[in-house]
């Protein structure tokens, strides 16, 4: 993507947080977006065709790139380049997630990621680890799921100072830590 393209897709989308802490999406008007921006209607209706059409490209690009993360690791037991790549998105979102985590506290729009993920995790963890019971597999993966998002939610919180590195190897550890064996034994 161009660098003039990629700027003004950043502002536009600087700007749209900025005005979600005051209204939602669905309220915000094109006019007030581009005054925010401080770019041409004629700039955004290039790209757009409307506020919530930008909301829903930042959506979908950061839920591809959960989905695609995802897929690159499902079957390998790799949990540290996995989490360390999933910390590294996360960095990359910084200010949507500060919006999600902390403004507007709605953390629906990751529903469609685990739904799609979570039979075929169990699934490969099932393969890899017969001997714990499949209902066993799905509260560990919601625990999992859940206990990553309060902890991107916490590093939200704390302006994500941690690096990447940094916080995936807090993932890393606390998830060995809780899990044992169950994801160190092959």
């Amino acid at each position: 993507m161009d660098r003039r393209v990629r700027y003004t897709k950043q502002i536009l989308l600087n700007a749209l947080l900025e005005l979600l802490k005051s209204k939602p999406v669905e309220d915000i008007t094109v006019s007030e977006l581009c005054r925010e921006a401080d770019v041409h209607r004629n700039t955004f209706y290039y790209h757009y065709n409307s506020p919530v059409d930008l909301y829903n490209e930042i959506l979908k690009a950061l839920t591809d790139g959960v989905l695609s993360i995802i897929e690159a690791y499902l079957d390998t037991a790799d949990y540290e380049g996995f989490l360390r790549t999933i910390a590294e998105l996360a960095y990359s979102y910084r200010p949507l997630l500060k919006y999600f985590f902390l403004e507007r506290g709605d953390l629906s729009f990751l529903d469609p990621i685990i739904t799609q993920t979570q039979e075929r995790v169990i699934a490969f963890w099932k393969l890899r680890y017969p001997q714990v019971p499949m209902e066993e597999l799905k509260y560990l993966h919601n625990y999992i799921t859940g206990g990553t998002l309060l902890l991107i939610r916490t590093w939200a919180r704390d302006g994500f100072q941690d690096t990447p590195d940094q916080f995936s190897g807090r993932l890393v550890k606390y998830t060995v830590a809780v899990l044992g064996d169950i994801f160190t034994t092959p």
